[in-house]
């Protein structure tokens, strides 16, 4: 299934512009008539009939929708510092698209490097974009503004909670029955070279569980994405 990110105008009235039509319709080759699937990233899926193309745009008309298409219902949210390759923390992000990820907040911590760990968010949002249509998803996990983990940990966080945490003895599994019941889990991920003694204090004060994530140590994004599969594995989605 072939997914392209559209706007909706008045319904049923949509629309590819710039390098969504240009995919459909000189890559892909498709003609007015043919129906394609598309997605505002919104959480809605729709069945759209080409409509007339045009030098920028391609006109569409929607006449079948699905909601909630390719998501499961559990808010999850990741909170990572960045890393110094940048190849590293792209693929991490587009890895928690395909694991269900929604809210994605990354974090200066104490052991960040401020002068290298940096990305482009116009880049990482076409990673997501990316990975959003790759894994048949409809809702586009949102990209929030790096913030101080200072900052960030003192504001009002719903749901289980947990901060992976090198020092914890406690796996990520023993919390399966918490994780069952949840409708939203925050994930806490640490720079290279994990959190400090004094991060993990202010963490555990609002909240969040120190967690194992195995015994070996884990690259930042190997954690990540190993705590997202194991979300994934204990929800069943």
């Amino acid at each position: 299934m072939q997914i392209f990110l559209a706007e909706v105008l008045e319904f049923p009235k949509a629309r590819l512009t710039t390098d969504e039509s240009r995919h459909c319709i000189k890559v892909l080759r498709h003609q007015p008539g043919d129906h394609i699937n598309i997605t505002e990233g919104k959480g809605s899926m729709y069945v759209a009939r080409i409509v007339s193309i045009e030098k920028q745009e391609t006109q569409l008309e929607i006449i079948e929708s699905k909601e909630a298409f390719g998501e499961h219902g559990l808010k999850i949210n990741l909170a990572v510092s960045p890393l110094r390759l940048k190849d590293r923390f792209e693929w991490m992000m587009e890895k928690a698209v395909e694991l269900g990820v929604n809210h994605i907040f990354p974090l200066q911590c104490q052991r960040t490097d401020v002068y290298k760990a940096k990305f482009k968010v116009s880049r990482i949002e076409t990673i997501l974009l990316t990975a959003l249509k790759q894994s048949k998803r409809s809702m586009l996990p949102s990209l929030h503004e790096i913030q101080t983990f200072d900052r960030w940990i003192k504001e009002n966080h719903k749901g289980v909670k947990f901060i992976g945490w090198c020092e914890s003895q406690d796996p990520i599994q023993s919390y399966s029955k918490q994780i069952n019941e949840a409708d939203e889990i925050t994930l806490l991920i640490g720079p290279e070279g994990d959190f400090t003694e004094a991060e993990v204090k202010l963490a555990s004060q609002a909240g969040f569980l120190p967690i194992s994530l195995g015994e070996n140590r884990l690259r930042t994004e190997t954690a990540g994405i190993f705590g997202l599969g194991i979300l994934k594995f204990l929800k069943a989605y």
